[in-house]
C-alpha cells in the first residue's frame, strides 16, 4: 500500500487515546504506552469496521499532502468519506470510495466518480487502513521508546465497531 508515512504514523499514534479510551477508568489507569498501543491494535485488528475523523494543524502548504478527512471503513477493504488534499496550493475535498482495492474520487467540477490513483493526491488506497496484516495497526505494533503525553499537530478520532 503507498501512503506518506508520517502522517499515517501520527494518526496511529494519535488513534491509541481514543481506541483505548473505550473502557476502564482514568483515574486508576497505571497502563504504559506499549500496553495502551497494544490494546489499540487488538483492538482495531478486531473491529468490522471503524469510523475516523482527521484533522492536522502546521501541515505543509506547498505539494500534495494528505491534510485532513472523515470516513468510514469496513473490512475487508472498503471505504467511503471525503478526504480533505492539499493539491496546486489549494485544500480539496474529495468524496472517496475505495472497494477491493479500486479507489474512485469525485474531482473537482464533476458530478461523478471517476477511478483514481490516489497516490496522486499524497495518500494510499484508504480501503486498506484496518488491514491486520499491512494496515495502520502495523504502525502501532513496531512503535519504539513509545511514551505517554500529549500530541501536538496530527489529531485523530477513531471509532472501531
Amino acid at each position: 500500500m503507498r501512503r506518506t508515512a508520517a502522517p499515517l504514523l501520527a494518526l496511529a499514534l494519535l488513534a491509541v487515546p481514543a481506541l483505548s479510551g473505550c473502557g476502564g477508568d482514568d483515574a486508576g489507569d497505571t497502563e504504559s504506552a506499549a500496553d495502551l498501543l497494544a490494546q489499540a491494535k487488538q483492538t482495531l485488528d478486531e473491529a468490522d469496521s471503524a469510523h475516523f475523523v482527521l484533522t492536522s494543524e502546521g501541515a505543509p502548504e506547498t505539494g500534495t499532502a494528505l491534510v485532513g478527512g472523515e470516513g468510514d471503513i469496513a473490512r475487508p477493504a472498503a471505504f467511503e468519506g471525503t478526504l480533505q488534499v492539499l493539491a496546486m496550493g489549494s485544500t480539496l475535498d474529495l468524496a472517496v470510495v475505495s472497494v477491493d482495492g479500486t479507489v474512485y474520487a469525485q474531482l473537482p467540477f464533476t458530478s461523478g466518480f471517476s477511478e483514481v490513483d490516489p497516490a496522486q493526491f499524497g495518500f494510499g488506497d484508504p480501503g486498506e487502513l484496518i488491514d491486520a496484516d499491512t494496515g495502520i495497526s502495523q504502525l502501532l505494533s513496531s512503535a519504539e521508546s513509545a511514551e505517554l503525553g500529549r500530541s501536538a499537530g496530527w489529531t485523530a478520532r477513531w471509532s472501531a465497531r
